[in-house]
């Protein structure tokens, strides 16, 4: 939770700074939700859901989380970057969003096919376990 938290102060205090508060609208400001849904609530869940597998089974499932961890965290990174320079910027139009926006795209595609993977790698997994005990 850390990282929302210091996106939210970042995010607030930059915008005061500013002296944007009521002017300004951030898009960056999704990036509490992303990080607390994204970075907290789902390797909460799916530290739950593999709390009892195996070292053999955990090392299958490295690579997808490091995927899906890397797609969240360049997401993240790259929203964060966009919340600064739209204050910085003051709406000055010295970059091409629609660029930056499809970079973000790209964080996000990233993030689903490590999360595709990750969820693919965990049934397949359960299959195998229920497949031996029986």
């Amino acid at each position: 939770a850390g990282p929302a938290l210091e996106g939210g102060v970042v995010h607030t205090g930059m915008r005061a700074d500013a002296g944007a508060v009521d002017s300004v609208r951030i898009r960056g400001g999704k990036i509490h939700v992303h990080v607390l849904v994204l970075g907290f609530a789902c390797m909460l869940i799916l530290y739950l859901l593999t709390s009892k597998m195996s070292e053999e089974q955990m090392k299958q499932l490295k690579r997808p989380i490091y995927i899906m961890e890397a797609g969240i965290v360049f997401t993240i990174v790259n929203m964060f970057v966009i919340g600064v320079y739209e204050v910085v910027g003051m709406g000055a139009k010295t970059i091409n969003m629609s660029a930056i926006n499809g970079i973000i795209g790209l964080g996000h595609i990233t993030l689903a096919i490590g999360l595709v993977w990750t969820i693919t790698k965990l049934f397949n997994l359960e299959k195998t376990n229920m497949a031996i005990s029986n």
